[in-house]
């Protein structure tokens, strides 16, 4: 759409927006991450065209090309080697990145300085194959609690709200949300239930995981068109003339409820004319576990 019917519609005739169509082949090839490494700035968010969380996307699918193929080739114990080796490892890259003054932006979006959150959720998976519920539970409660300590801390020392640009963050606080979120992972998979679990598997918030990939590639390009149509302000400034105090925040929470509601009936539309289609072609390559890989991992293990 950006690349291919925007043109049609609008000029581009921004410097800002004639270098990300000039960059435009990273996008293609799913390697955000690496232009902003290759230019040590992150250049895809000029002007009103805002695509510069396809970083995330483009991490994912690293992730996805590349483990399956170390899940494949290795054995479970070499596995759960390789993983902690990622998890001590990454958040020392962090460390050199800080210590060398690279750019925030590029720290923060490189898949190799990100494994560790990634290696976090294949060592549990190698791990829910072996212990109990009750054991991973044991270790998810020191996950969890260690993890909520250090923010806390890291709060203390920023001396306000958490910023994913301050070096307690981009060091070892990715680590430190990674770990948490493994031990919530673990929690939401209770075999008696729980809250977290019936939260987790509710009707809402199914239907937000349904339409999630289509309202996270609308919302941030959205943002500017949002901010034109129905800026905060101007919410604001309704609420304040029917009598409602606290005017800003009305205005937010206002344009955050609009820009939500808009995005998910965008995301629907997209998921039933885009989406749904590519996802029919799956039954042309349906998956099938080999004998030799099932006995193979099983000897391994």
């Amino acid at each position: 759409m950006i690349f291919l019917v925007l043109p049609h519609l609008v000029a581009v005739d921004t410097p800002g927006i004639r270098r990300v169509y000039a960059s435009q082949g990273w996008l293609w090839a799913y390697a955000e991450d690496l232009a902003i490494f290759v230019h040590n700035d992150d250049f895809f968010d000029p002007d009103w065209i805002w695509i510069g969380h396809f970083w995330s996307l483009a991490v994912e699918e690293h992730f996805y090309l590349i483990w399956p193929m170390v899940v494949f080739f290795c054995r479970r114990r070499t596995l759960v080697v390789v993983s902690l080796a990622l998890i001590v490892a990454t958040p020392l890259i962090r460390g050199l990145m800080l210590f060398r003054h690279l750019d925030m932006a590029m720290i923060y979006t490189q898949t190799f300085s990100r494994t560790d959150e990634l290696a976090m959720g294949g060592l549990l998976a190698v791990m829910a194959g072996r212990f109990s519920y009750a054991r991973l539970a044991r270790y998810a409660r020191w996950a969890v609690t260690g993890s909520v300590a250090y923010l806390v801390v890291a709060m203390a020392i920023q001396r306000g709200p958490l910023w994913w640009g301050h070096w307690t963050a981009l060091g070892p606080g990715f680590s430190a949300l990674g770990l948490g979120a493994t031990g919530l992972l673990v929690f939401a998979q209770s075999p008696d239930g729980n809250p977290l679990s019936r939260l987790l598997e509710g009707r809402v918030l199914r239907t937000f995981g349904k339409y999630s990939y289509g309202a996270y590639t609308l919302h941030v390009p959205l943002q500017p068109l949002y901010q034109r149509i129905f800026p905060p302000a101007d919410i604001g400034a309704l609420a304040s003339g029917l009598g409602l105090d606290g005017s800003r925040l009305v205005g937010l929470l206002g344009f955050a409820a609009l820009g939500t509601a808009v995005t998910m009936a965008l995301a629907v539309l997209c998921f039933h004319a885009y989406e749904r289609p590519f996802l029919g072609l799956k039954r042309f390559f349906e998956y099938r576990q080999r004998e030799d890989v099932v006995d193979a991992g099983a000897a391994g293990g």
